[in-house]
């Protein structure tokens, strides 16, 4: 028997989501394995033939990773093919785009996009789908503050105004990124001033709470001197 080693990981293929079709001929499944070069996980769609018990990939473009069987024996599953919902995804904007594939044959089509993340799909008859998502009200928020004539500061390493040049006296709203992500692209673009805290020594961050901590430290400092 070969010894497994860590570089072994990249040999594995995982399957997952096997999922039979309405009139029950066919089952789709999820193939996933690693890529050291592009150090992410891929995944592609795969299909079942279960008479014959044959098998064969569906898909190729290694973003497959989920999928739903129309009424229609389609598959419906999220990608960003279309060059305008990669623009507006490369942009930092929530966009899912979901396409439909024939298993018999032929190129995967553009079904529909919207405008978020979305998170789950269930069809419901008649070209009708119920959709989840989640919903990022920080921009519904940070638009609303503005409206009132509050300047929006965010906070983050590489920001361009160290926060002791910030001008902090007037009406002021600060945001901080979460410890693990940071702060996505369009949550920075909202912002009407990007700040940072001036570091020294070997420590590059802070958790959010101290980074909050400090930041309004300073606008009560510069509104009391």
């Amino acid at each position: 028997m070969k010894k497994i080693i860590p570089e072994s990981l990249f040999d594995f293929k995982f399957v997952s989501a096997p999922s039979i079709s309405p009139d029950g001929s066919m089952t789709a499944f999820i193939v996933s394995f690693a890529s050291k070069e592009a150090n992410n996980y891929f995944a592609n769609i795969w299909l079942m033939d279960n008479a014959t018990g044959e098998y064969r990939q569906l898909t190729g473009g290694g973003d497959g990773r989920s999928f739903i069987w129309t009424k229609n024996n389609t598959i419906l599953f999220p990608a960003l093919r279309c060059p305008l919902c990669k623009k507006k995804a490369e942009a930092g904007e929530p966009i899912t785009q979901y396409n439909e594939l024939d298993p018999k044959g032929g190129e995967a089509m553009k079904k529909f996009s919207i405008d978020e993340t979305v998170t789950g799909i269930k069809e419901i008859g008649d070209g009708k789908y119920v959709i989840s998502y989640n919903h990022d009200k920080r921009f519904d928020a940070i638009a609303d503050l503005k409206e009132k004539g509050v300047w929006v500061f965010g906070a983050a390493g590489e920001g361009s105004v160290p926060m002791y040049r910030a001008d902090l006296t007037g009406p002021a709203a600060i945001v901080i990124g979460n410890e693990g992500d940071g702060m996505s692209q369009l949550v920075r673009k909202n912002c009407d001033v990007m700040v940072h805290i001036p570091m020294k020594g070997k420590i590059s961050s802070l958790n959010a709470s101290a980074a909050a901590s400090i930041l309004l430290y300073e606008a009560v400092r510069q509104r009391l001197s």
